[in-house]
């Protein structure tokens, strides 16, 4: 389940980082220092304004950092969907799509 749809924007920005960090943690795949640094981007006005620091951390990040996070999303249906050790937020994603079935 994604867990931005648990969560309003309001209890988002009052968190603390690490509440924040354990709540998007798994937002972006193998990747926690995009959630740690959209964490000072606060306060956030709606949800579509957390989806944005998010993608702005992630242009922002150098060409060698956007290359580890796009190595570390797992494939489609893949090993790591085999071995179960995908994020939930991933799993949710590809059974939603069924890539899982």
């Amino acid at each position: 389940m994604n867990p931005l749809t648990q969560v309003t924007v309001s209890q988002l920005n009052a968190m603390d980082q690490l509440s924040f960090e354990s709540t998007l943690g798994g937002v972006v795949e193998h990747s926690p220092w995009v959630v740690r640094s959209v964490w000072s981007r606060r306060p956030f006005s709606g949800l579509s304004d957390v989806a944005s620091a998010l993608t702005s951390v992630i242009l922002e990040a150098g060409t060698e950092q956007q290359m580890k996070l796009l190595a570390s999303h797992p494939e489609l249906a893949g090993q790591e969907a085999m071995a179960g050790t995908m994020t939930s937020e991933s799993t949710s994603e590809q059974g939603r799509l069924g890539l899982n079935a």
